[in-house]
């Protein structure tokens, strides 16, 4: 089945344009013919304020956040008006927010384009059939100033089922879409778990190691205090031999019966409690790094 588009008198196979099968019961159309475009102007400083009178001037993609449109600047002489129930569209900077107009009506400046369905055309469909479609629509208009033109929108070309379809499938993508959203947020928390996950586990493992608590300590092993005699037997012997310099605090760390540490060096003998960060086996002992 080959597809034929007739502009008046004129006839011409657009089959290379359409993108993939649709039931016979609904047809390809250019978005041109089932809307009504309106686009934005922009107004000069004098002719709009922060102060809320008259109507919303709506300037570009940062009043657009998410479903819902945010109104900070009004006039009280606008041009371009966009009435509630519009779709509006992010045409220029900021390509491709989407948001249904809400109040009663807005002006909007040339970044914002509205979309205003003729009769028998659910608009929530088209919304759905632009978002999925908006990368091909802002890959269309590269070559053009940064943005989308009237032309590349009116242009494009949308599967219209029969309204009642229409707002079938609507309805199926209102009740469907929140799941989605779940899971693509549920999705982000997994994909941030992951991440950092091994980095996680890797300095957990470490940390059950040196607080002595990822191996089972043997009464066998030779005592930490013989193996700090050998450690200080080689450690003079490289400072004899001149390969180390000497560490100028030598001290012993210990444990006293009312169970706080303290450090001895030389012949004085402080309480260092505060600076011991957890607890250890009582086979451990803790030095220090220069000892």
């Amino acid at each position: 089945k080959i597809h034929y588009e007739k502009i008046e008198n004129k006839t011409r196979c657009i089959q290379d344009e359409i993108p993939f099968e649709i039931p016979d019961s609904w047809a390809w159309v250019r978005l041109g013919s089932v809307i009504m475009l309106i686009s934005g102007q922009d107004l000069t400083p004098e002719k709009y304020s922060k102060v809320k009178s008259g109507i919303p001037y709506i300037t570009g993609a940062s009043n657009l956040e998410g479903e819902e449109v945010i109104f900070n600047r009004w006039t009280t002489k606008p041009v371009s008006i966009a009435n509630s129930g519009d779709l509006l569209l992010t045409c220029k900077g900021t390509v491709g927010k989407i948001a249904f107009l809400k109040h009663k009506e807005a002006h909007i400046a040339r970044q914002i384009m509205a979309i205003r369905a003729i009769s028998n055309l659910a608009l929530h469909y088209v919304k759905a059939f632009l978002i999925i479609s908006m990368q091909k629509i802002k890959s269309d208009a590269k070559s053009m100033i940064p943005g989308i033109s009237r032309e590349v929108l009116l242009s494009i070309l949308i599967p219209l089922p029969p309204l009642a379809e229409q707002q079938r499938i609507v309805d199926k993508l209102e009740r469907l879409l929140p799941s989605v959203e779940r899971y693509k947020q549920d999705k982000e928390k997994l994909d941030e778990l992951n991440l950092k996950f091994p980095s996680r586990l890797k300095k957990s493992i470490i940390d059950y190691a040196i607080k002595g608590k990822l191996v089972k300590q043997d009464k066998k092993d030779e005592s930490v205090e013989i193996l700090l005699q050998k450690i200080k037997k080689q450690k003079d012997k490289l400072i004899k031999e001149k390969k180390i310099k000497p560490f100028k605090f030598n001290s012993t760390i210990f444990k006293h019966s009312d169970n706080s540490h303290y450090e001895k060096i030389g012949n004085k003998t402080r309480i260092i409690q505060d600076e011991i960060p957890f607890e250890i086996p009582d086979s451990w002992a803790w030095v220090r790094l220069g000892d």
